[in-house]
């Protein structure tokens, strides 16, 4: 998770600096022969590598800290547990329906709260 994390920052920094790099300067000369695209679009196509790798590595670390946030409340919870709830608090990162459920915030309200934000 953390590792993920850090990644995402790594990234992040060296988007950051790709487009300051690239900044108030003409595209630079390099090609690739055969293919017809320009350089501004090689420039773009690795800015938005870029962009969607930092947004992965942030999907994963949120994704595998959430799994953890539900499982340690489970554990530690003194209630008895349902499949049915664990099974509405583990698909709420991919099923916006079951953040709407009222019941569900009850019983979890951190684990909610958290997949709200991640939606």
């Amino acid at each position: 998770m953390f590792g993920f994390l850090l990644a995402s920052v790594l990234l992040a920094l060296g988007h950051h600096l790709f487009y300051r790099n690239l900044a108030g300067t003409p595209p630079p000369s390099y090609s690739i022969p055969g293919l017809g695209v320009s350089r501004q679009e090689i420039n773009l196509a690795v800015g938005s590598t870029f962009a969607n790798l930092v947004r992965s590595c942030l999907g994963f670390a949120v994704s595998l800290a959430y799994v953890q946030l539900v499982w340690h409340t489970t554990k530690r919870s003194k209630r008895d547990i349902h499949v049915a709830d664990l099974d509405k608090a583990l698909s709420a990162r991919s099923d916006f329906l079951v953040i709407l459920n009222v019941r569900a915030w009850c019983k979890w309200p951190l684990v909610f709260v958290v997949a709200a934000v991640t939606w």
